[in-house]
């Protein structure tokens, strides 16, 4: 059988309080980058901007190496 998920749309998610996108992977930093850096709007997640919420991105070192970031912060478990 399929497995069992929730599927939201980008109304419902630009509605949202808080939106959290973790993404790990060095094979996606080149999306990562385009959808942070908004030059591809074609991509449904650069669409996700939640208009009275946070929009939180959890990525791994690998992910985030091409992002310039003016203050990065390590997070360890």
């Amino acid at each position: 059988p399929p497995a069992s998920r929730i599927t939201l749309t980008l109304p419902v998610l630009n509605r949202a309080k808080n939106v959290a996108f973790v993404v790990t992977g060095g094979g996606k930093c080149d999306v990562v980058k385009a959808i942070v850096d908004g030059r591809n709007q074609d991509l449904p997640a650069s669409r996700v901007d939640p208009s009275e919420g946070n929009l939180y991105w959890f990525l791994d070192a690998a992910t985030a190496r091409y992002l310039s970031i003016n203050k990065p912060v390590e997070f360890k478990l």
